[in-house]
Order: structure tokens, then sequence, then C-alpha cells
């Protein structure tokens, strides 16, 4: 459905606009009949989309934006982007239940929690009742930190559960270098290739060392930094040369091998 903007005829005429050089009119229309604008005068206008909408250079924008604080139109937030227009009720409010409606729904957007106190408190000094807008507001803001609270509650489980599962790791890992390392690598290595494969290929790779701190046997923070799943650890550490005594996948091989360069042994 089309958006529209409305201007009064009258706005030409309103004493503030007569002093105004064209570039700042057209930047006050701007702020009234963009592309962001909603029924609260309260949105999120980011200076780039200024730029892009209005044509004009970073700096032009931040110089008409501070020149309209200072006239005391508007307010701007750097930290959410978000611009309130400070006269937008005087001209943009009836008491219908879609407005209402609309204005509930647009409220519960807004970031800047100032800013939604600040309209809340504008259409209480034109003796607006605001008790059912407060309200949908007040549930609405309750419903969001609670699923904040739920969302902060996973990733302290999630975790707890990667640390559990390091230490599950660790264990079978049993070249002890560095574990405050190695448990960020773990961390990133779980997180692109899942737990389960980790544990299966780590156990493969750790089966063929006698000796947890073989000479051979990789460092953990260098075995995560270089996991692949689709590496066969269990028939690359068969290979390994170690002390000088060569170790192979089976007799056959250990045969042609010694034959094929008279190795002694």
């Amino acid at each position: 459905m089309s958006k529209y903007r409305s201007v009064q005829v009258s706005f030409w005429q309103d004493a503030f606009v007569l002093d105004l050089t064209p570039e700042e009119k057209y930047f006050y229309i701007y702020l009234m009949t963009n592309s962001k604008t909603n029924q609260i005068g309260i949105y999120e206008l980011p200076k780039r989309i200024i730029e892009i909408e209005t044509g004009y250079n970073r700096e032009t924008v931040e110089k008409l934006l501070e020149r309209f604080v200072e006239y005391e139109k508007i307010f701007y937030s750097e930290e959410t982007k978000e611009i309130m227009l400070r006269n937008w009720t005087k001209y943009n409010w009836n008491s219908s239940p879609k407005v209402v409606q609309k204005a509930q729904d647009d409220l519960r957007k807004v970031k800047n929690e100032e800013f939604c106190a600040r309209y809340l408190e504008t259409l209480e000094n034109k003796g607006i009742d605001t008790v059912s807008i407060q309200y949908g507001y007040d549930i609405a803001k309750e419903k969001e930190k609670e699923k904040e609270k739920e969302k902060e509650k996973e990733k302290d489980n999630k975790s707890i559960d990667t640390h559990a599962q390091f230490s599950e790791w660790w264990e079978i890992y049993n070249k002890k270098k560095d574990k405050p390392r190695a448990e960020k690598a773990f961390a990133a290595v779980t997180k692109k290739f899942g737990y389960p494969i980790l544990v299966s290929k780590t156990r493969d790779y750790v089966s063929g060392f006698d000796d947890p701190n073989d000479t051979y046997k990789k460092h953990p923070t260098t075995f995560l930094n270089s996991f692949d799943p689709d590496n066969d650890y269990q028939q690359s550490k068969r290979g390994d040369n170690r002390f000088g005594k060569n170790r192979f996948n089976s007799e056959q091989e250990a045969t042609r091998v010694k034959n094929e360069f008279g190795l002694p042994f």
C-alpha cells in the first residue's frame, strides 16, 4: 500500500519557514516526507540514506542536521541513527483507533528510550489520552526484554556446553600444551564442522601414539588449526616416521618398501 505525507499550505507562510534558506526549506520538507517517516515522527534515518535521497554530501547533511537541532525542530541520535521531529504530533495526530494502533506499533520499533518518553510527554502536554498507547508500549517493551533475557540465557548455556565439550576433548587429546589457545581454536573448529566429527577424527589420530608427548604428535592448537574432516587421520598417523622406526598400514606395504629401498627392518 502506498504511503502519503501531506504538507499543509500554511507551511509556506509559517514564521519559522519564511526565515529559512531555500536549502533549509527543502531539507525541512524532506524530513517530513521522506521514505522512512511514520505515524509518530520518530524513525531510523541513517545519514547515508539522507545523502542518497537528497543528493547532498555528508558534510552538508551533518550541517543541516545540526542546524535543525539548534532550531529545536528535531532530535537526532548518533547511536541509534534515529530522528525525532519535535512538532510532528501538532499536525499529524487524531484519536481514531487506526491512528492510535499505528502509533503503538511505531513506538514499539523505536530504539531510543528517551525519544519514546519525549513523544508520550508531548501527547500529554497536548491533552491527549496516552493510557492505551503507554500500555501497549510497555507490554511490547516487556516482551522484548523477556526475549533478550532468553537470548542471553541461550548464549550462556551454549558457552557452558562448549566449555564442557572442550574439557572432554582435552582429555582425549592427551598431549597437553597451551590450553587457553587450544580452547579458542576448538571453539572455531566446532562452530565450523561440529563436535562429533572432531571427536571422531581426534580419536583416530591419537590412537596411533603410544607416548602422549611423542615428538611427531602435533600440539593441540596446531592440530585444531589444521583440522580437515576429509582427512583420514587414522591412515596418516600410521605412516609417521618416528625415532627412525617406519610404521606402515600393513605388512604387505612394509615388505614392498623394504624390498624396494633395502631398508634394514
